[in-house]
């Protein structure tokens, strides 16, 4: 086993290397999200499993709240509006 299984899906490997999704694959979704600072930096990570419809999330951390610096918990939502949470408060 290794850090990152394949098959990997990436926009530096993946239009080059294409792989076909199946009913049952189970993935690790990532998600980078850098701080300003250009050092720290927090991954987000979902487990999913394909389904005959699509996908299904099975990870069970809320990922909807989240920890920040160790001592605020902001919601998803307001990460998405691109607010640095922290000075925000």
């Amino acid at each position: 086993l290794s850090i990152w299984e394949k098959p990997i899906f990436s926009r530096l490997v993946s239009f080059d290397h294409p792989e076909e999704i199946q009913e049952g694959m189970v993935f690790a979704l990532e998600t980078f999200w850098p701080a300003s600072d250009g050092w720290s930096a927090a991954r987000i990570e979902e487990q999913l499993v394909v389904t005959a419809d699509g996908c299904e999330v099975i990870t069970r951390f809320p990922a909807e709240e989240l920890l920040v610096a160790g001592r605020q918990y902001v919601r998803g939502a307001d990460l998405v509006k691109g607010e640095d949470p922290v000075a925000a408060k």
